[in-house]
Parts: structure tokens; C-alpha cells; sequence
């Protein structure tokens, strides 16, 4: 089930058809992510209202929120707007609770036979008016957890321990002496992704793009696999980044970190004088990366300015002004099929030495950017394309036709700004492999 702004929701059959609308006062105890059963009332015009008449799995067993009580029993105002529940505290469950602080209570009866949800205080966070305890709020409430068991740390120790041997080099492309470069934004705590070039006879140019190679570690039913699957992908808060793998992995062994073998995944395009692609090539390899740039520092060696990088190294610059014509030619191509480029602007939040937020400030974009982009969707089309040219199953995202009510209001809005298109337009469904990034 999935509730919506205005506190009615919607049940997704399991078995696929239309979604079953359930007005708020239909949901009885349920909330957002409960599994329920749900009764049709009416087959209206819009699709089909219904009432639910049992949870069968419940989302929540413990919820985040706001403590409020002077003395004796109190309430508990969940952060999460979707759940839009307040929870009952008896006087001998609060624990240490104050009023006003963020805790975390388990919910011990959701109300089927009373007035609503109790429970108990499990553990308080802090102040609410604290951001550090705000951020916190987030995590926990998510179910994301900061430590990993010991288990997994032990396994990820181990590795580091090992480090890289020579029969993990087996089979794999030396690039250990080519120009190897990571660009990331300059607060990143892992580099997964790295980029060279290496000139060809007749002016073309052979684009090695490294992933690196987490599955070389990680393997498929292991304590880190698991892990990592329950954890689903990393988490980047505001003021904190909670990994999806051990940091001893993540941001060590494979982080492609300067003067350090790393074992990646690497795709080779191969380019003619104009940029068009020739050909693709897949390995497993061995890097060494030669500079760690920041978007910035690589912008300013774009520009030809001299940096402490291309100081040491002076083909640095040419090198990355190669990359970025490269990169410029696979965007071309792309918005010649059609591509759109959403090329809109983000936002980064300042922070005092207090963890508050003091700011929001427009991050820059610059053509560093955009040479990483370029690089790594051109990446993930060769890798589409060699799955379906070889029958490999692979996960695709598909866009479908355009509703044709929204299709209409779009038309009106053009034509407020003097454009127009014809009303049998229809769009086209455009399928795309999932991005590594």
C-alpha cells in the first residue's frame, strides 16, 4: 500500500491490474508499506475504490519521531509525513524521553481493538532542534544502518590483509603504465571510475573507461554479498555517506586511489579522427591512477591553466582536452538519435561547524562534468549493445508512450511560447540499459 499527500492511498494488487484507491478513512490501522487485504466497494469511472479490512504484513515495527509529554504519558509525532501516525506513550514506556526529543519507539499495538498505535521508547536520539540528531533521525528511521556486523568487517579486513596477488593479475590487461584518471567531485571518499586515452596510428584514439572490480572481491552468497544486498546501494545524507560495502573496500582496496594497483572492469572504445566509434572492447584489468582530480582541478586544466598536476605531468592537459572532444562527439551522436539532455542544476548545502545548515548554494557544472557523463554513458551503451548482440539478460528501464491527457496539457503550454507540434504526434518507446553510475 502507498499513501498518498492527501492521506488516501493506493493498494497495488500482487497480481498486476489497476491499483485500488482507498479513502482515508478506509485504511483503518494501515500505513505507508503495509502489505494488506483490501475489499472493492465500487468499479467507478476513475478505477476501483476499495476499503481494507486486514493488514497482512506490517512495514513498520519501530518509528522515528517527535516526543511530546510534560509528565507522565505522552505522544509521539512521526517525521515520516507518509506515515502520518502519532503513537501513544504510557507513562512506564518513555524511558528517558524529554519533550521535544527525537526518539525511536516500537510500536507494541497498532490499534485494531483501541483508539490507535502505542508503544514504546527504544531509544532517544537527542534533540530535535539539533541537525546532527535531524540527520540521524533520517538514517534510523530508514532502517539504514552506520556499522556493518562483525562478520562483514572481519571479511573485508581479511581482504585488505591479502591485498593483490599475483594470481589475481591472471588473465587481466596490464594499463598500469598508461595516464589513468579519476575525477570526482572534491569532498568524494571512494573513486570507482577512472578514464585514459592512448593515441592510434591515423588519428584516432583508443578511450579505456575502469570500473573497478568489486565482484573480484564480493562474491555471489558471502557474508559481504549479503550485506551489501540488504544495504541495496550507498546512502549519501548531507553530512555523511553510509556505504553499501565496508569502508575498508569501499574507499580502500576499491577505491582506484593514486600509486595503487587496483584490479576494474574496463571498456575500450575505439575511436576514428572525428570521434566516431570504430569499435568496443571489453577486459578484465589492472590499473595504476596516475592523478586524483577533483572537477575543478581537471576544469582548469580544460582551460590550460597551470596546476600542480599538469606541473608534474605536462601531457595531463592534452590528454583530458582529447577526452573531452571525444566526449563532445559521443553527445552529438546521441542527441542526433533523439537523446535528451536534461542538463539541470544541483544544489549543495553549506554546513556550520555545528552540522546546521547555513546555505544552498548552485553547484557549478562545468565540461569536466560532462566528459565524465558523456564517458560513462557511452560505457553503458557498449555494454547494452554487447548484451543483446549476444542474448545476455540484462535489466532494462523502458519509457513508454506519453499519456495522451498530459501529451494535450503539454501542447497547450507550447503554444503559450509560440511552439507547437501536430496532435498525432506520438513519442516513440525508448528502452535504456540501467547506468553503473
Amino acid at each position: 500500500m502507498q499513501r498518498i499527500e492527501s492521506g488516501a492511498a493506493f493498494v497495488i494488487p500482487d497480481e498486476g491490474g489497476d491499483d485500488v484507491f482507498v479513502r482515508a478513512r478506509d485504511l483503518g490501522t494501515a500505513v505507508d508499506g503495509d502489505r494488506v487485504a483490501v475489499r472493492i466497494e465500487d468499479r467507478g469511472r476513475r478505477g476501483p475504490r476499495g476499503t481494507i479490512v486486514e493488514v497482512l504484513d506490517r512495514a513498520h515495527r519501530h518509528v522515528v519521531g517527535v516526543f511530546r509529554g510534560e509528565r507522565g504519558h505522552g505522544w509521539l509525532a512521526a517525521t515520516r509525513p507518509k506515515l502520518g501516525i502519532d503513537v501513544f506513550i504510557p507513562a512506564r514506556d518513555r524511558g528517558e524521553a524529554e519533550s521535544g526529543d527525537l526518539a525511536v519507539v516500537e510500536v507494541t499495538d497498532w490499534g485494531e481493538k483501541g483508539p490507535g498505535p502505542a508503544g514504546r521508547v527504544e531509544r532517544v536520539l537527542g534533540p530535535s532542534e539539533d541537525p546532527g540528531v535531524e540527520v540521524l533521525a533520517i538514517q534510523v528511521g530508514y532502517g539504514i544502518e552506520d556499522a556493518f556486523p562483525e562478520a562483514v568487517e572481519e571479511a573485508a579486513a581479511a581482504l585488505v590483509a591479502r591485498g593483490i596477488r599475483p594470481a589475481d593479475l591472471a588473465g587481466r590487461e596490464d594499463c598500469r603504465g598508461e595516464r589513468v584518471i579519476t575525477i570526482d567531485p572534491v569532498d568524494a571518499r571512494d573513486h570507482d571510475d577512472a578514464i585514459s586515452i592512448a593515441r592510434l596510428a591515423g588519428g584516432g584514439a583508443r578511450i579505456g573507461i575502469h570500473i573497478a572490480d568489486v565482484s573480484h572481491y564480493v562474491r555471489e552468497g558471502d557474508p559481504l554479498d549479503t550485506e551489501a544486498w540488504e544495504r541495496g546501494t550507498s546512502v549519501y545524507l548531507v553530512d555523511r555517506v553510509l556505504p553499501m560495502l565496508p569502508h575498508a573496500l569501499s574507499s580502500d582496496l576499491c577505491s582506484l586511489v593514486p600509486g595503487e594497483d587496483r584490479l576494474t572492469l574496463a571498456a575500450f572504445l575505439t575511436v576514428d579522427r572525428r570521434g566516431a566509434l570504430q569499435g568496443t572492447r571489453f577486459a578484465r584489468a589492472v590499473i595504476r591512477s596516475a592523478h586524483r582530480l577533483s572537477y575543478e582541478e581537471a576544469q582548469e586544466a580544460l582551460d590550460g591553466a597551470r596546476t600542480p598536476a599538469t606541473e608534474r605531468d605536462p601531457g595531463l592537459g592534452e590528454d583530458l582536452r582529447a577526452l573531452l572532444e571525444a566526449s563532445r562527439s559521443f553527445r552529438r551522436r546521441r542527441r542526433a538519435r533523439g537523446s535528451l539532455d536534461f542538463d539541470l542544476p544541483e544544489s549543495r548545502v553549506v554546513l556550520d561547524e555545528e552540522g546546521a545548515p547555513v546555505d544552498v548554494r548552485r553547484r557549478e557544472r562545468f565540461d569536466a562534468h560532462r566528459l565524465i557523463e558523456d564517458l560513462m554513458i557511452a560505457a553503458n551503451e557498449a555494454v547494452a549493445n554487447w548484451a543483446l548482440e549476444n542474448g545476455v539478460p540484462v535489466l532494462y528501464r523502458i519509457h513508454g508512450e506519453p499519456n495522451p491527457e498530459k501529451l494535450d496539457t503539454l501542447r497547450l503550454l507550447a503554444a503559450e511560447f509560440g511552439f507547437s507540434f501536430p496532435r498525432g504526434t506520438r513519442a516513440p518507446a525508448i528502452s535504456s540499459a540501467c547506468s553503473t553510475r
